[in-house]
């Protein structure tokens, strides 16, 4: 989760509750002069001095979401010809006092976001943004945040050199990379890389069939996956075999975050196994507001709560998530970052590459997770900025991965080969670093698809044992919890630094192999471990 390739930069979440009917009434029931208030404050003034100025914003609704007549009032009007309904929402024609069309009815039932998790994206105008604020269907109105991205050892440390010695590569098995592209003509990819429409790009006016990655991030996640390491295999990846579904949320390394919930929906709905998300972001760097760990972020569902949750609950997708690259700030404890702090997800940190003795990285991010009702739903404050509010804690991140170590000020493109994570270099990638077809780098964002390989093979062993795997409808949550009770806790470390170890190949086909011939055996892992406990 760096920049592609700096530690977590990016926009905060600048969310405003429904719930509060002015920046007044947040003020007095939750704490401080928060985004939400800045937010709110935002779109009044734009309505008074930019009317025509437009927000790319993210709509939680309240449930029941079930019943759509509630949103068909909401969103009443007729359709414009020259503009179809999908995941955004032209709310200048939304709040007319026009009979919903057919059309737009059709759309509201047919499997798109309000129905499917209760959210949508929406393109409009403070004026409409602030009627939105006013429903009482409407939990949450988020302004669009942008995230900031972040083999031959990593194999080893995990446990998975020999896997294809024993015919495991994640042939069959699908793998969806939501990052900045894929470069198509790598040698490393073959012919694996699904076409479009399954693969395709989200950047706002882009080509939706061009998803070439111009920045390098993307490339070198893929790679981690399921690059084959040609031309001599060294630096080949996990799943070497695996499909990829290849989602283009960026060019040039910011990704936005209605481009990021788009794709992981579209993941979802193209029947991804595993859907890998090596960024995120977290309330740091300008243009945000700076918050200083520990991080507590709001209890309440924003948008990406929803949307990743509901993908937990519908799909059988696993779902791993890079950490975050915060652990150099001080203090570094509760510096997750979104959507990584959703229980729904398999959150990864970093280990750096010592094959003997692996350590935690120094960038990788730390728990727990703090959230709190007492903030407006997708907001965050620092723990320092709190008194009496009732604040949750939960336990973050899930496991660690080898992920490479950074010197203080390094980015995590371009360091030494003895630090970073060697993996597939994109051609076109515009930073130059090398000539070479393959680079290193460092970050969450490379611990994190070493976990999304080995969720592919852990999918194709359990076809290969006739385990039943993929008739269980919480598939995504088994797959989950076999690694985090699989995983090999290391010495010195705390659960926050660690969660519950680092991941382990020989462990996971351990005990997959131990359920053969166990009628439901797989759903003693419906349960986190530590519910066992």
């Amino acid at each position: 989760m760096p920049t592609m390739n700096t530690p977590h930069h990016g926009k905060s979440a600048l969310l405003v509750s429904a719930a509060s009917q002015s920046a007044a009434s947040v003020g007095s029931s939750l704490y401080g002069h928060s985004a939400a208030d800045a937010f709110r404050e935002q779109l009044v003034k734009s309505k008074r001095t930019e009317p025509a100025r437009r927000f790319a914003a993210l709509v939680a609704f309240r449930p029941p979401v079930e019943a759509p007549a509630e949103a068909v009032e909401l969103f009443s009007s007729a359709l414009p010809s020259r503009m179809p309904w999908h995941h955004h929402a032209d709310l200048q024609y939304v709040f007319g006092n026009l009979t919903p069309s057919d059309e737009f009815r059709k759309w509201l039932t047919s499997g798109d976001p309000v129905r499917r998790f209760g959210g949508v994206a929406v393109d409009a105008t403070a004026e409409a943004l602030l009627h939105l604020l006013d429903s009482d269907v409407v939990a949450s109105v988020e302004q669009e945040v942008v995230h900031q991205t972040y083999l031959e050892r990593v194999r080893g440390i995990v446990g998975c050199d020999n896997t294809l010695d024993n015919a495991l590569s994640g042939k069959g098995v699908t793998v969806a990379i939501i990052d900045t592209g894929i470069d198509r003509g790598h040698p490393a990819f073959d012919a694996r890389i699904a076409p479009y429409p399954r693969s395709r790009n989200f950047v706002k006016g882009g080509n939706p069939s061009d998803y070439t990655d111009h920045h390098g991030h993307g490339t070198h996640v893929a790679g981690i996956v399921a690059g084959n390491g040609s031309p001599d295999g060294i630096f080949r990846g996990i799943a070497p075999r695996a499909e990829l579904i290849v989602l283009k949320v960026s060019e040039s390394g910011d990704l936005h975050s209605i481009a990021v919930s788009e794709a992981i929906d579209h993941a979802v709905e193209m029947g991804a196994d595993v859907v890998n998300i090596s960024n995120g972001y977290g309330p740091w760097n300008p243009p945000s507001i700076r918050v200083s760990p520990p991080w507590v972020w709001s209890a309440h569902d924003s948008y990406d709560d929803l949307l990743v949750n509901s993908v937990a609950a519908r799909g059988k997708a696993a779902i791993p998530v890079a950490a975050g690259n915060h652990g150099r700030l001080t203090p570094a404890d509760s510096s997750i970052c979104r959507p990584g702090i959703c229980q729904g997800v398999l959150t990864v940190g970093s280990v750096d590459l010592s094959a003997t003795s692996p350590s935690l990285s120094n960038f990788s991010s730390l728990g727990p997770v703090r959230r709190t009702s007492a903030i407006a739903a997708g907001g965050v404050l620092g723990l320092s900025d709190l008194s009496d509010a009732r604040i949750d804690v939960f336990p973050k991140p899930d496991v660690l991965a080898p992920g490479g170590h950074l010197d203080q000020h390094q980015s995590g493109f371009g360091c030494s080969d003895s630090q970073g994570v060697m993996s597939a270099r994109a051609s076109l990638s515009a930073s130059g670093l090398s000539a070479d077809e393959y680079i290193a780098a460092a970050g969450t964002s490379m611990s994190c698809p070493a976990v999304a390989g080995l969720a592919a093979l852990m999918i194709e062993l359990a076809r290969e044992e006739g385990l039943g795997l993929d008739s269980w409808p919480q598939r995504g949550v088994i797959i989950h919890n076999i690694i985090r009770a699989t995983s090999q806790r290391l010495a010195g470390l705390s659960s926050d630094e660690q969660g519950y170890g680092l991941v382990n190949w020989s462990n996971i086909q351990e005990t997959l192999m131990s359920l053969t011939n166990q009628t439901d055996a797989l759903g003693n892992f419906i349960r986190t471990p530590a519910e066992y406990e």
